[in-house]
């Protein structure tokens, strides 16, 4: 009765051991693809940084150049829930107030009295392509915040296709943790993972700041 229950018990412990390798060997591979997308998103998030920083640096705050890098990016990672570039205000040109969305587009307000951007007119059009150049065919508030400051934020939609975000919001964003915390720290971070809200997906950001000269 001992030998066969020592027998047993080493045959229990093997099976778990066995189990357990065989769960080790899924969670590795299911995560090989995850880990790997992690890895280029963070390569590409470095580069993007690397690159604003360099133009700022340079001097060239040439908004339309720095949407059409995140759009590019974009386009080339479809597998990106979305690629966003984001200055604090005043910070790539000192020239916010040239870029506010209510400046460039009329406003009308909305039955609680609230303003609102409309389809802005062709007049505002070529406002934005003065501003940002030829391919600047978005609207004001999908590329600056409500204070003009830049936002250039693309992503990818239901159809697989490379959109920019139809609404920048206002600056309180810039509280946010995926913002907050490289500001506070001048460090890469990684917020919690989080199930966005709209696709139902977990997701995770990857938040690289933008120093230069030894400054957020």
């Amino acid at each position: 009765t001992g030998i066969m229950l020592i027998t047993q018990i080493n045959q229990r412990q093997q099976a778990l051991a066995g189990a357990e390798a065989f769960a080790e060997n899924l969670v590795r591979k299911e995560s090989a693809p995850m880990l790997a997308l992690l890895d280029h998103a963070y390569t590409v998030s470095q580069d993007m940084a690397h690159t604003a920083a360099t133009f700022k640096m340079r001097g060239n705050t040439d908004r339309g150049q720095l949407i059409e890098i995140v759009r590019q990016i974009q386009l080339q990672n479809l597998d990106f829930m979305g690629s966003w570039l984001m200055f604090e205000p005043d910070a790539l040109d000192g020239a916010d107030s040239k870029y506010l969305p209510g400046k460039i587009a009329e406003h009308d307000k909305a039955e609680k009295g609230e303003e609102k951007i409309p389809d802005f007119s062709e007049a505002a059009k070529l406002t934005m392509k003065e501003l940002y150049g030829p391919l600047a065919d978005y609207p004001p508030n999908g590329v600056a915040s409500l204070e003009g400051s830049f936002s250039a934020y693309w992503v990818t939609d239901s159809d697989g296709k490379s959109v920019y975000a139809s609404d920048a919001g206002d600056n309180t964003g810039l509280e946010g943790s995926y913002y907050a915390l490289p500001r506070d720290t001048e460090k890469t971070s990684f917020p919690e993972i989080y199930m966005e809200e709209v696709e139902k997906v977990l997701t995770s950001t990857i938040s690289i700041p933008i120093i230069v000269n030894g400054e957020f």
